[in-house]
């Protein structure tokens, strides 16, 4: 039955697996054993995989390492996360090879943060460097989180100006995870006054997390200095929403142009037609025909937060400040989708605390700096009711 191999086998296997304890493995072994064929122990193999996200498989039974080995080779995944050096340095050379499926360097990089190898950090700044497909980059970044070495901050910060804009956000996030790695992100953009940078909500709250005098001292030197270019930018920055509402019926916008400026400041969190990410609510079904709804949700994203979409903060038991949507959470992990829209996995054995901001991960200031016709053309894209043909 095909819901009972694709649905229910995996289910099953992670629901025995993610216990960790001898007599539900010594189950999982026998699911192995008692699979008929080739697909249910691939599928078996997938819970099994879902279930030890974020954790090291040393220590298995080797009754269960025997049950999966009689179907081939193991993925690299778990060969990785047993500890095998030869493993790691598959998934190392994997991360770096052009030929390879995306999806699988996309894994590799993935293993190789939750299993910190001690000297992958230096491949994966070397694929967040190389021209290599956006996807991998990123991965590869939200792996680098797991170690701490200060050079990680250094060696990014050199080559952000040769970052494309949406790894440039990524690197943000991941420099503001660690209260060293915040002060040489935070003194370097000093150096590099730039008017376009603002950062999220959730970079303002995980910055000032840190209790890092450090931290502290170079966020007031960045404020200082962001509200001395914030004076002298030009836009056409409104807070009342009936001058908003005046604005966009006066006028009609060109929804060609207005895509771009969507593709630039929404589709990095909400899809639209099938364009754009999945950290914030699909677009698509929204009442986009609905103006003053439309308008509301952008200039005070505060004022109501769709459920499952409300910023969290979790601190890790080695000083790390993470944020994002709160995905799921068991009896062994805590999985937390970030604003570059990678799922993080965490031991929840890791985790000092986590709780709710009552924020949206939505910046506020989203129209501030754009000109009127550039708010028109983007209310004009947002609101057509079928994809953009060209």
């Amino acid at each position: 039955s095909p819901l009972v191999r694709e649905h229910l086998l995996p289910r099953l296997m992670r629901r025995w697996a993610v216990e960790g304890r001898r007599r539900n493995l010594e189950r999982c072994a026998r699911l192995f054993e008692l699979a008929p064929g080739v697909d249910q122990a691939k599928q078996l193999m997938t819970g099994f995989e879902q279930a030890y996200r974020g954790r090291s498989m040393t220590g298995l039974p080797e009754t269960l390492v025997a049950a999966m080995e009689a179907w081939g080779n193991l993925p690299l995944g778990i060969r990785v996360r047993r500890g095998g050096e030869e493993a790691i340095e598959e998934a190392l050379q994997t991360l770096l090879d052009t030929q390879s499926d995306i999806n699988v360097r996309i894994a590799a990089a993935r293993v190789l943060g939750e299993v910190k190898s001690v000297d992958a950090w230096k491949t994966l700044l070397e694929s967040v460097q190389m021209q290599a497909p956006l996807e991998v980059r990123r991965a590869a970044l939200a792996a680098l989180g797991s170690y701490d070495q200060n050079e990680v901050a250094i060696r990014l910060m050199q080559m952000w100006s040769t970052l494309p804009a949406a790894l440039q956000e990524a690197t943000a996030s991941l420099l503001a995870s660690r209260a060293s790695w915040t002060v040489v992100f935070l003194d370097r953009r000093l150096e590099e006054t730039d008017a376009h940078f603002r950062p999220t909500p959730d970079l303002l709250g995980r910055w000032k997390t840190h209790e890092n005098p450090a931290v502290q001292e170079a966020l007031t030197r960045w404020e200082t200095q962001s509200r001395s270019l914030a004076e002298t930018r030009e836009g056409f920055g409104r807070e009342d929403l009936s001058v908003w509402e005046t604005l966009l019926r006066t006028t009609s916008g060109d929804p060609y142009a207005g895509e771009e400026i969507y593709v630039q400041r929404c589709a990095s969190c909400h899809r639209l037609f099938f364009k754009g990410g999945d950290i914030g609510p699909d677009l698509t079904i929204y009442p986009r025909d609905q103006t003053s709804l439309l308008l509301r949700a952008i200039v005070e994203p505060n004022a109501e937060i769709r459920e499952g979409y409300e910023h969290h903060l979790v601190i890790l038991r080695d000083g790390r400040v993470l944020g994002g949507i709160l995905l799921e959470r068991d009896a062994k992990v805590l999985v937390l989708r970030t604003m570059e829209g990678e799922d993080l996995v965490l031991d929840l054995d890791t985790v000092e605390m986590w709780e709710p901001t009552g924020q949206s991960l939505m910046p506020e200031g989203l129209l501030d700096d754009l000109e009127a016709q550039e708010v028109r053309n983007l209310f004009a894209y947002l609101r057509i009711s079928q994809p953009i043909r060209r």
